[in-house]
């Protein structure tokens, strides 16, 4: 479908989910209101399917197909003409999945976004954090800790004076463990050795929320979403409305455990009036939401009117207006942490960093390279030299490693790929056909990587003494010459020298050669 630039248009979200799958239409106007005009809804249990058998049925296929029939035809008669259709965790984990988009696109000619672990967490963090501030919540002058609870993922962050420091996506979801461990045999103790990792997590990130020198002695807040959560909003007698957030405490969470005690499925789906196998995400998320008081410390938890759905709205109206992605921050404030938990030396990644983006800025012409590789270049510059912590000789491959390994959250598994490499050719040896990671990649990720390989190079050159002396250069091409101008009387010998030593891949990608002055 063709996207109508200019607001006020009816624009469309189709979120296919672990559960149902939803069709809303709602009216975008140009202040960036909007207003729900069509709202559809249908159960489709492929949770169930994925997290027991790992494939999504043909059966099911063919209903979702049907569904997706409709909601086209619902498109077409409200002359929706920009929509956005994402899939969740059941689709991105089952073995069949590809079929299945193809099958739909088929059917319909509805193409289906599957959402990585790490867009969904973003979506999901920057509409938490506008529901947050919308409600008077001062942002920046509290440490947060985000739980979301999905059906079949579980996403954990932290975020320090309104800066994100981690974000960490887990297997397991509320739904998934009913499915996994079976109804006859699932109970809460049961929970600990299958969430290890996560528990584990947890402590690091409270520790790190402790040893902040502006947050000692003072607890985080505590913030929790997802649909299990939302019922157990519901448990509590307590009314949780669009845009809106209430607080539940643990006496709340202890009685709705108690409530728990007992109740079959069926009775809580007549009680809360939801599907029975929705209402299995009940029970463990209040087990965790209670764990996650106890260790934490916090004797409340803040629950926001926000799904997933909501923030891909949240999503697609920034995209209507072409507005800068307000999670760039969060995702160099992340990186810069990440660092951190290394023992990196922040002072000289930021140096090669920005250095980096000047060369970047300079050779455009050149390179062609959009904003986005723009940031992928400026993180790898702060974290190049991540690879000390383990060994200063091969520092360069263990930064690959680390990287490699690591969740940024905002970035897709690609996009963590080709920052680690870019880290991994700083120094010493260029791209080689050898370089198994490196010829994994496409041919055009190749070239990519040559590029901003090829930038960083020159820029670690001119911080080699570790003094940013490249702060106030001036940087440009003149006559095929890529000229960097210092302004002062600095010793540039050092400078020089590396410069040459490390300029190969620059002059044999660009075509240019460099003169420092």
């Amino acid at each position: 479908m063709t996207r109508k630039n200019t607001p006020p248009m009816p624009v469309g979200i189709i979120d296919l989910g672990a559960h149902s799958i939803r069709l809303e239409i709602f009216q975008l106007n140009a202040d960036r209101s909007y207003k729900p005009i069509e709202n559809l809804s249908q159960p489709v249990n492929i949770g169930r399917e994925v997290f027991s058998k790992g494939l999504i049925s043909a059966k099911s296929t063919n209903l979702i197909c049907s569904i997706m029939r409709d909601f086209a035809a619902k498109l077409r008669e409200y002359g929706v003409s920009y929509y956005r259709a994402i899939a969740t965790s059941a689709v991105r984990e089952a073995l069949n999945r590809e079929i299945f988009i193809d099958r739909i696109k088929n059917a319909s000619r509805i193409r289906i976004d599957i959402l990585d672990v790490t867009e969904e967490s973003r979506l999901v963090y920057l509409s938490i954090k506008n529901n947050l501030i919308n409600n008077g919540c001062k942002f920046s002058k509290n440490n947060i800790l985000f739980l979301t609870l999905g059906t079949g993922s579980t996403g954990m962050a932290m975020s320090r004076q309104g800066h994100l420091i981690e974000s960490e996506a887990f297997g397991f979801g509320s739904l998934r463990l009913y499915e996994e461990l079976g109804e006859n045999e699932f109970a809460p103790q049961r929970l600990n050795g299958i969430m290890d990792s996560f528990a584990s997590s947890l402590d690091r990130l409270l520790n790190m929320q402790r040893e902040g020198s502006a947050s000692k002695g003072k607890s985080p807040l505590f913030v929790s979403a997802g649909a299990g959560v939302r019922l157990i909003v519901k448990l509590t007698g307590k009314e949780l409305d669009q845009d809106s957030m209430v607080k539940i405490t643990e006496k709340d969470l202890e009685k709705v455990s108690e409530y728990l005690n007992g109740k079959t499925v069926e009775e809580l789906a007549e009680k809360i009036g939801e599907v029975d196998y929705l209402v299995k995400s009940v029970e463990p998320c209040c087990y965790l939401l209670r764990q996650m008081c106890r260790l934490s410390k916090v004797s409340s938890v803040l629950i926001p009117a926000i799904s997933t759905r909501e923030a891909v709205i949240e999503e697609v109206i920034r995209d209507i207006f072409n507005e800068k992605d307000p999670f760039i921050e969060d995702i160099t404030s992340a990186a810069i942490a990440l660092g951190d938990k290394y023992r990196n030396e922040t002072s000289h990644g930021k140096a090669v960093a920005e250095t980096s983006i000047k060369i970047f800025d300079a050779v455009k012409r050149f390179h062609k390279l959009d904003e986005r590789y723009r940031l992928l270049l400026y993180l790898a510059g702060v974290l190049h030299d991540i690879g000390r912590f383990i060994d200063s000789r091969k520092h360069h491959k263990h930064s690959h490693y680390i990287i490699q390994n690591s969740q940024i959250p905002g970035l897709s598994d690609k996009e963590v790929n080709i920052i680690a490499l870019i880290s991994r050719y700083h120094r010493k040896a260029e791209p080689k056909t050898n370089h198994n990671e490196y010829m994994a990649l496409s041919n055009e990720d190749k070239v990519i990587v040559c590029k901003l390989a090829a930038i960083i190079r020159v820029a670690d050159a001119l911080d080699r003494a570790h003094q940013f002396k490249m702060k106030n250069a001036d940087i440009a091409i003149r006559k095929r010459s890529l000229v960097i101008s210092v302004g002062s009387e600095m010793d540039l010998t050092l400078e020089r020298l590396y410069v040459k030593r490390k300029s190969n891949l620059f002059r044999n990608v660009f075509g240019i050669k460099i003169t420092l002055e």
